[in-house]
């Protein structure tokens, strides 16, 4: 019983990263080429392909704090994806909901550093629409 997760069907990933490996071709000659080949390089033994990065021309990003230097600190999951978009673009643009005196925080504590920001906003007051779990309220026992 081979099924889909016996070992004769695993593949290793493509040098490239993405998709599985081709399979050993039966034809004894290569199939042709049609468009040129990217660069590629060879790391621990294993080949791979060399691709430019994306980058874009401004990248927005929202955190809790920022100091006037520009320094950013985030909370909860905003620390996934806005310290990687914070260093992708060309100027970065950080709306912060708190602005504090450069070293009113500690060091460790800057998640994206002044660098990479090169324009602050502080964020207008607002209410905050984030779903909060809601229960009804228990009933008072009789004896307390």
């Amino acid at each position: 019983m081979g099924g889909w997760r016996s070992s004769s069907t695993r593949r290793a990933p493509s040098p490239s990263g993405f998709g599985p490996a081709a399979p050993e071709s039966r034809r004894s000659t290569p199939a042709p080429v049609s468009a040129p080949r990217s660069p590629t390089a060879e790391f621990d033994g294993v080949e791979h392909v060399l691709e430019r990065a994306l980058v874009a021309d401004v990248a927005l990003v929202h955190a809790y704090r920022g100091d006037t230097d520009g320094n950013l600190v985030y909370r909860y999951t905003a620390r996934n994806f806005n310290p990687v978009v914070a260093t992708a673009g060309r100027v970065t643009v950080a709306e912060v909901e708190e602005m504090v005196e450069l070293g009113a925080f500690e060091p460790d504590h800057v998640v994206t550093p002044s660098v990479y920001v090169q324009r602050l906003v502080l964020a207008s007051e607002r209410e905050k629409r984030i779903e909060q779990r809601t229960t009804r309220p228990r009933p008072v026992a009789a004896g307390v």
